[in-house]
């Protein structure tokens, strides 16, 4: 019976780490660097929870943990590295979010009416990994 060269076995070792090194958006998030759910509220928290299948993306998109005010989160992408949700909580909104370990960020590109008339803002958000 062969047994496999060194550089095979390291070959495949690499591999298989590869593919459980996390490179998903599964779980909970949240805006503020907190360790618990329960932690993730306040303004502008963001308490996020993502499910991923593949590429495709779902979940929802809270004020706060606890907060009734939620958003769900139905045609996102994944694409190892990147996070994009388009028209997201308005009408010609996108978010691109590039993932770095446990954490998202990128910009929020939404419109929105500003004393009546249309306006255009780019606000930065960051997500932590709970």
């Amino acid at each position: 019976m062969a047994h496999p060269s060194f550089r095979e076995f390291w070959l495949v070792a690499a591999l298989f780490l590869g593919a459980c090194s996390g490179d998903d958006v599964d779980g909970t998030w949240c805006g503020k660097d907190v360790e618990v759910e329960q932690d993730c509220v306040g303004d502008d928290a963001h308490f996020v929870t993502l499910a991923q299948s593949g590429d495709s993306v779902s979940g929802t998109w809270c004020e706060a943990f606890g907060k009734d005010d939620c958003a769900d989160i139905e045609e996102a992408s994944f694409d190892g590295e990147v996070l994009r949700l388009e028209g997201f909580g308005f009408d010609g909104s996108a978010l691109e979010l590039t993932l770095d370990g446990d954490q998202l960020s990128g910009n929020f590109h939404g419109c929105s009416t500003c004393d009546g008339e249309p306006c255009m803002c780019e606000l930065p958000v960051t997500l932590h990994r709970l």
